[in-house]
């Protein structure tokens, strides 16, 4: 549970502030508010669309992409950070 609250605060966070600064930089640049939402908006469902379709292709086509016996020199250094964060803040509030 712990670990899913995480990833979901972490993301809405970094999404709103990206939205945020796109809001700004829209008024600045004196865009309507409605056609800056827009263009972030498709933007960020194309973007999802993309990603989810690369990570597919080369989990599906590079074997042993994150495992033990990955021979292209990949490294998914991130989930283990990110494994180990939640770890940490599981045993914290353990301990409170």
């Amino acid at each position: 549970m712990v670990k899913i609250s995480k990833t979901l605060s972490l993301q809405v966070l970094s999404q709103a502030m990206t939205f945020v600064q796109d809001m700004k930089l829209g008024h600045y640049m004196k865009l309507p508010p409605r056609s800056v939402f827009f263009a972030q908006l498709i933007g960020t469902v194309i973007t999802c669309l993309i990603q989810v379709g690369t990570k597919t292709l080369l989990f599906d086509n590079v074997p042993g992409i994150c495992g033990d016996d990955r021979t292209d020199g990949l490294t998914c250094d991130v989930t283990k950070t990110f494994f180990t964060s939640t770890v940490v803040w599981y045993v914290w509030a353990l301990c409170t």
